[in-house]
């Protein structure tokens, strides 16, 4: 005969199972709790804005992406040449959960556990920076413009500076990780290899100093990309599932000058890889 529960220790099986359905929902137990699912962004930090050509905005990525399941993904090296490859470089690792933990405390240090803050530069010309962190069960979003460039109350000793200044800190730590992480918390780099891909489509420009030989475009036609709002002239869509292997093969073998051929006119595309917390053109 099955022994009887009794209700203290019905409790307790209780409490222990789901305690276990709370972590395989997205919730990690540790110093600071954060999310597990390899979708689940725990850390991401992005520059926007400032004083660049609207088709360069077009290409950029996070300075770093951390995700639950420990996937940190940050650029590569750039190659030093022009026109340069039209697909960027984007490499990944895995980091420990020991290694999340201690990024999460430099967070928290900095006051990114804390209220969404914007700290305003009055600089119109420089990007601003937006660090991004999902812990502790909440989203935490704090930005600053002109970070690291004479932002804002810079130097003024006021309670401004001084966050601005911990905020300098922290992206200079996490940007050399390697540096200060205990111990064995990263793995190697390799390439990261997109599950999606966003290409925004604009017309053609011929340069007439640098030709280019024409590619085919893989993926049938442009008809169905959407116009980018606030940006003339630019089209967006996606590839992905069957499709994508031929664009990421394409766009390797291109460079940021080539002319692509679709739908009878040629065309100049920018391609952006998705991150795993993305989707579609927004």
């Amino acid at each position: 005969m099955r022994p009887s529960v009794k209700p203290f220790g019905a409790f307790l099986v209780a409490a222990t199972l789901l305690g276990a359905a709370c972590a395989s929902a997205g919730a990690v137990r540790g110093s600071i709790d954060h999310p597990i699912g390899p979708d689940d962004l725990i850390l991401r930090i992005d520059m926007v804005g400032g004083f660049i050509a609207p088709q360069a905005q077009l290409h950029r990525v996070p300075l770093l992406a951390l995700y639950g399941d420990g996937r940190l993904i940050v650029p590569g090296p750039q190659i030093e040449l022009y026109p340069g490859p039209a697909l960027p470089n984007l490499q990944v690792r895995a980091v420990s959960e020991a290694g999340i933990q201690a990024i999460l405390a430099a967070a928290r240090a900095a006051g990114l556990l804390g209220p969404d803050s914007q700290y305003d530069g009055h600089m119109p010309d420089v990007p601003t920076t937006t660090f991004t962190v999902v812990a502790d069960g909440a989203r935490h979003v704090v930005s600053v413009q002109g970070l690291g460039a004479g932002g804002p109350a810079t130097g003024s000793g006021s309670e401004d500076s001084a966050a601005v200044a911990r905020l300098v800190t922290f992206q200079s730590k996490v940007t050399d990780l390697s540096s200060w992480l205990p111990k064995g918390s990263l793995g190697p780099e390799h390439s990261f290899r997109t599950e999606e891909m966003r290409v925004y489509v604009l017309p053609y420009q011929a340069q007439q100093d640098l030709p280019q030989p024409v590619k085919d475009w893989p993926a049938g036609s442009f008809g169905g990309f959407l116009p980018v709002l606030d940006l003339t002239g630019i089209r967006c869509g996606t590839a992905s599932g069957s499709a994508l292997p031929g664009v990421l093969s394409a766009a390797g073998s291109a460079n940021e000058l080539t002319p692509w051929r679709a739908d009878g006119k040629l065309w100049t595309l920018v391609f952006r890889p998705l991150l795993p917390d993305e989707s579609g053109c927004r």
